[in-house]
């Protein structure tokens, strides 16, 4: 693997983890306000 796909790949993985977080987060704030 290029050093370039793999910073890709690195920074694809943080980016869905990031977002999978955030939706999480707003799901338990969704709870919180029912």
């Amino acid at each position: 693997m290029k050093k370039g796909q793999t910073g890709e790949l690195q920074t694809a993985t943080k980016l869905s983890s990031r977002i999978q977080f955030l939706l999480l987060n707003f799901q338990i704030s969704n709870l919180q306000i029912w």
